[in-house]
């Protein structure tokens, strides 16, 4: 992934570059991101001002352009575009938050106020979600026949943890002698970086324990024996 980095550095404005190999030291994929987004605005600048980031930068910081008078002809592209397709009012204005970070990570100054005022934002649609009710997470845990699914999406619904911090739990990381039994997360899987222990209920430590027994039970295995020449079976417990 930070060869995909070194490799998009090269074929952006050194503006761009800077800013994404800045953004790579705290996240990977969030540089990523940053350069597909600043990507869209490059194509902007070099179709409406018929040169590149760097030289918008160097027209701003002269005085020759107005960096809100950019930024809102930037907005206007993106939700009047020729192909006919609409972008949703979220993404929009993320894109328009990198550009802004961007130029100042390159000393250009923004008034977050003159921006609020001057680079009108389509507003954000805001739905009422519903959670999901008991009767339809057992629905699910009963439509699940592998053991391990059910274990993961009944872990999710018991203790709210994100998908990938589900995924980075180990045995280790499980204490289901305590009361209530908990489970501990790493830092590094969790969006704040932090440490943090969820608590699991009854129903998910019973869950565990059939994991634990289904996963090392013991199992047949065949395997060809080159010295023997014949195939020869086993039955052998996982370690």
């Amino acid at each position: 992934m930070e060869e995909r980095i070194r490799n998009y550095v090269l074929a952006i404005p050194e503006s761009v570059a800077n800013f994404v190999r800045h953004t790579q030291n705290m996240n990977v994929n969030t540089a990523e991101e940053y350069y597909r987004r600043l990507n869209i605005f490059d194509r902007f600048v070099l179709e409406e001002y018929k040169y590149n980031t760097d030289g918008l930068i160097k027209e701003i910081k002269e005085g020759k352009q107005d960096v809100y008078d950019v930024l809102s002809n930037y907005v206007s592209s993106l939700l009047y575009r020729k192909n006919g397709t609409r972008i949703s009012p979220t993404t929009l204005r993320l894109r328009v938050i990198t550009v802004k970070n961007m130029l100042e990570f390159n000393d250009v100054d923004i008034s977050s106020r003159k921006l609020k005022f001057k680079v009108r934002l389509p507003r954000q649609i805001r739905r009422n979600r519903e959670a999901l009710s008991k009767e339809d997470i057992v629905e699910i845990l009963n439509a699940c026949s592998d053991m391990r699914l059910k274990s993961y999406i009944m872990f999710l619904a018991s203790t709210g943890t994100r998908v990938v911090e589900a995924l980075s739990i180990r045995w280790a990381d499980c204490d289901l002698t305590t009361i209530p039994p908990k489970a501990f997360i790493r830092g590094e899987f969790t969006k704040t970086k932090t440490d943090r222990i969820v608590f699991l209920t009854d129903e998910m430590k019973r869950q565990l324990h059939r994991w634990s027994e289904h996963n090392y039970r013991t199992r047949r295995v065949s395997y060809f024996d080159k010295r023997k020449s014949k195939t020869v079976t086993q039955h052998r417990i996982p370690s």
